[in-house]
């Protein structure tokens, strides 16, 4: 199956603010495993600063994760 290459941002719901870290670039070959792909990541993003889990869960409800497939990197 084809790779494609997507850029993920993170936004709050409720202000639309962009949240560290701002966005990532990688490949998935759909947009249901690029998003599962950027939760992962933000997920581990956060566990390794130390964060607590109630912090991790208030975080998953207020972040909406956009994916946008790229063209060419």
């Amino acid at each position: 199956m084809k790779t494609n290459v997507y850029k993920s941002i993170y936004i709050n719901k409720k202000t639309g603010i962009e949240i560290p870290p701002f966005y990532i670039i990688h490949k998935a070959e759909n947009i249901k495993q690029a998003n599962q792909a950027a939760a992962s990541w933000l997920y581990s993003y956060y566990k390794d600063k130390q964060r607590g889990s109630d912090f991790l869960n208030t975080l998953f409800k207020s972040t909406k994760i956009i994916n946008i497939r790229l063209k060419k990197l």
